[in-house]
């Protein structure tokens, strides 16, 4: 029996949404990267279904398989409709559905409805690079909310910073990115107050704009 057939045939003991990590050793996997191509191979021949998701065995909010005719588990992020384009949750939706499209394999994605700490996307590139991403997003005007969204993006952008210094030195082996929605004013000065910091600590920025386009820089 191939890694293919075992992993399957795991997916349907278990009858409940597994991540690539959890699904990997019972399969006899030694790299959580063969997981996911094996599980993606599945899914193109109709078997099992992929998506955003808890794992049932480590709990953790990742890319998840179920086998066809076992629903997904709902998502606990609040619906695009309810939320702007530019509110965090979907600016790191679109990110993860721009980086898998062009190759990357997920590692893990914070949940951003409950608040969840950790780092919010991690992934490999095509290349076998880990990346950690911060991801964030710009604030709403809300009525009866004094906090102006200019004021309170600045916020968020300096713990964006904070992240990357984090980051990288904790892990200086890993490539670290910075995601934001744009274009929006405030972010674009701050981008070209903080360039001293990207050449100190490189990172990459992920521009992300209300179409779903994504610029990398």
């Amino acid at each position: 029996m191939g890694l293919r057939e075992r992993m399957f045939e795991v997916l349907v003991e278990a009858g409940q949404p597994l991540c690539d990590d959890c699904v990997a050793t019972p399969s006899g996997m030694k790299r959580r990267q063969q997981a996911n191509e094996r599980g993606r191979e599945l899914e193109d021949m109709g078997l099992v279904r992929r998506g955003q998701g808890t794992c049932s065995s480590c709990r953790k909010y990742k890319t998840v398989s179920v086998p066809t005719g076992v629903e997904l588990p709902a998502s606990p992020e609040p619906d695009h409709d309810e939320k702007p384009w530019h509110w965090e949750g979907n600016v790191q939706g679109t990110l993860i559905t721009y980086l898998e499209a062009a190759g990357w394999t997920l590692i893990s994605s914070a949940n951003t409805a409950s608040k969840e700490t950790g780092v919010d996307v991690k992934a490999v590139d095509p290349d076998g690079a880990e990346w950690w991403i911060t991801v964030k997003g710009f604030p709403e005007r809300k009525p009866g909310k004094t906090t102006n969204p200019s004021t309170q993006a600045r916020h968020w952008f300096s713990h964006a910073m904070f992240d990357v210094a984090m980051y990288r030195t904790s892990r200086p082996d890993v490539m670290i990115g910075v995601a934001i929605p744009g274009p929006f004013q405030t972010y674009e000065g701050l981008t070209i107050k903080s360039s001293w910091l990207k050449e100190s600590a490189p990172f990459t920025l992920f521009t992300i704009d209300e179409h779903g386009h994504v610029d990398a820089e």
